[in-house]
């Protein structure tokens, strides 16, 4: 705090281990910062993209954004330089505290805008990393504070107000302080065990005991030997498979965050939640998981990442939940990904194809395509569940490569080029989720093939017809169609035979419906064809008219989800805040008098 009222100094660095504190730490400082009103304001940005040193150039803009919102500062420039001279002139006028936590590789403030301490007012930064050296000379940070491992007594006040006062009992109280022992004054691994122990038999302390000392060293790079058995222990002992599954899947998933959406995609496709008979109860199931590795500490809230997001997946889904992005902090995603890359669960993650023997036994492949330009032309997988291909735009899949992986329930193709679909897609016969995301996409009749598929995620692609051989997916429970811009054409009858869809989301995607009462065969879908979809909960489209709208028997009166624009509605006016949202625009009072609308009205929570 002296270091941030000396206006000699502009750049303070905060550095240790992982999962010391240094993110509770500096946000605790922020938060003394504004109760003192040291500075007009303040923004805390998560760099830990800058693993990745691909994803530094696209960081920046990130950066440039954060900033931008704190201050009420709206761009003009689309370029990164020129809104770094726009930032710059305005940060030269302001006293405001930036903080910048979990640095992993040198971010030139400069390139940001973020003026230096020669030319601004007062404008403060804090860095926080586990590299010294970084801090000091590569970020130019003119005073540095190391944070150790807590202290004796700063760890059992620690673990006393994670775990409850029942830790201070007779019998509890020396098992317990030999158990805070053990964490070595680490926070991460304090309230991991902390909160595995709550409310647990003396018998259960014990134990807990003599398996953290037993625990076997490991060789996880920046993990403590310690640590990594706190959180081993934790993980072990939480109830249930699904909730072990689900940290797992988490962790193994990118750094990050991780969207809630997302998640539910893969959930469903890896049957994961056993016995649900509905959309809603995976969406209450997930939450509940998730809720309960928050209370365990081996998960995170993510960030809001508000509305500048481009082609995101739909959040209407989880609009209501507490957050609609999860993530890990890295030390416990390190942990998650050992587990899960040991058997039983085989969750790879791989650079290289050349790492591939010819019959992998892997459950779930990750594979990292920037380096890799084609694929062998057949991979035996027998085993394979879920294959996740990253960063391979320019990738060529041979038409033979997905023979042999009968069981593979979950396939994540985004950000790929698709002329046609590999022909080998048709020998997927347990395929329950595809994501072809942000795809350049010609001929997928070849999806009307998946005759399991239950979710079919095209955000962000530009295909331009639904094919109609589509109309076979009678499974499909969720279709997600936002950000389909270039989408024009949906034929006739395709929607109406998706008889178990619950979700549909089709936000700055199609809006070609055709009127009521065309009997063209070649016409679009209209409106109407969603009256035969009574299991239909969630939805996000646009109409440009009230007339397309059908007269009777509408569709919405089983909806307990939606975001509707009627109108001509500009695509900054799609965005929303409810899981209720109802935008309409230039419609007359006999419109709103339809019996539909009007029973949309009254349950509708944003109304414009």
């Amino acid at each position: 705090m002296d270091a941030l009222r000396d206006d000699e100094i502009d750049k303070i660095g905060v550095w240790g281990m992982g999962g010391v504190g240094k993110t509770t730490l500096v946000k605790q400082v922020a938060q003394l910062a504004e109760d003192e009103k040291l500075f007009t304001a303040g923004v805390y940005i998560d760099v830990s993209w800058t693993r990745d040193s691909e994803k530094l150039q696209e960081g920046i803009a990130k950066i440039q954004q954060k900033i931008a919102d704190m201050l009420g500062l709206e761009f003009k420039g689309k370029d990164e330089s020129t809104r770094a001279v726009e930032l710059k002139q305005r940060l030269q006028k302001e006293k405001i505290l930036i903080i910048l936590d979990d640095i992993w590789k040198l971010v030139c403030l400069e390139e940001v805008g973020i003026p230096s301490k020669d030319d601004q007012k007062g404008c403060k930064i804090v860095l926080a990393s586990r590299n010294e050296d970084l801090l000091r000379k590569d970020m130019g940070a003119r005073e540095c504070f190391p944070l150790q491992h807590l202290p004796k007594e700063e760890a059992w006040h620690l673990f006393k107000k994670t775990a409850g006062d029942s830790v201070e009992g007779d019998k509890l109280r020396p098992i317990a302080i030999e158990v805070v022992n053990e964490c070595e004054g680490l926070p991460i691994a304090i309230v991991t065990i902390a909160n595995a122990l709550k409310d647990e038999s003396v018998a259960v302390w014990e134990n807990a005991l003599e398996e953290l000392r037993s625990a076997a060293p490991t060789n996880i790079s920046g993990v403590d030997d310690r640590v990594y058995g706190c959180l081993k222990w934790s993980y072990n002992h939480l109830k249930g498979d699904e909730v072990k599954s689900l940290f797992l899947l988490c962790g193994w998933l990118s750094y990050g965050d991780i969207s809630m959406h997302q998640l539910l995609q893969y959930a469903m496709g890896l049957d994961l939640f056993d016995h649900l008979k509905s959309l809603e109860q995976a969406i209450n199931k997930l939450v509940t998981l998730v809720r309960i590795l928050k209370a365990s500490s081996l998960l995170l809230d993510g960030e809001d990442h508000g509305d500048d997001f481009e082609e995101e997946a739909s959040m209407l889904l989880f609009m209501d939940a507490d957050n609609k992005y999860v993530r890990m902090h890295d030390v416990v995603r390190d942990v998650a990904r050992n587990i899960a890359s040991k058997d039983p669960h085989r969750f790879v993650v791989r650079e290289d194809v050349e790492e591939w023997s010819e019959t992998d036994g892997s459950k779930y492949i990750s594979l990292n395509c920037k380096d890799v330009h084609e694929l062998p032309h057949r991979l035996v997988c027998p085993k394979l569940q879920f294959f996740l291909l990253q960063k391979g735009p320019s990738l060529k899949i041979p038409h033979t490569f997905f023979e042999g992986m009968n069981l593979l329930k979950v396939l994540d193709l985004s950000e790929m080029h698709f002329t046609t679909l590999p022909s080998t897609l048709h020998s997927l016969p347990n395929l329950r989720t595809l994501s072809l995301d942000r795809c350049k996409l010609g001929d997928i009749a070849l999806i009307g093939e998946l005759k399991k598929l239950q979710v079919l995620s095209l955000v962000g692609s530009d295909i331009q017809q639904l094919p109609s051989e589509m109309g076979q997916l009678t499974n499909l429970r969720l279709l997600d169609l936002n950000d389909c811009e270039k989408l024009e054409v949906i034929p006739r009858n395709i929607l109406s035979s998706l008889s178990r869809l619950e979700c549909l989301c089709m936000k700055s995607s199609f809006t070609q419906w055709a009127a009521e009462g065309v009997s063209d065969g070649e016409s679009n879908a209209c409106l109407s064809e969603l009256n035969n979809l009574r299991h239909l909960t969630t939805i996000e489209m646009q109409v440009p008219a009230v007339k397309l709208l059908p007269k009777e028997d509408m569709f919405f009166e089983n909806l307990t989800r939606y975001a509707i624009f009627v109108g001509e509605i500009q695509p900054w006016e799609t965005n929303y805040k409810t899981s209720k949202t109802l935008r309409l625009r230039q419609v007359d009072r006999s419109s709103l008098l339809r019996d539909g609308i009007d029973k949309l009205l009254k349950k509708t929570e944003e109304l414009s």
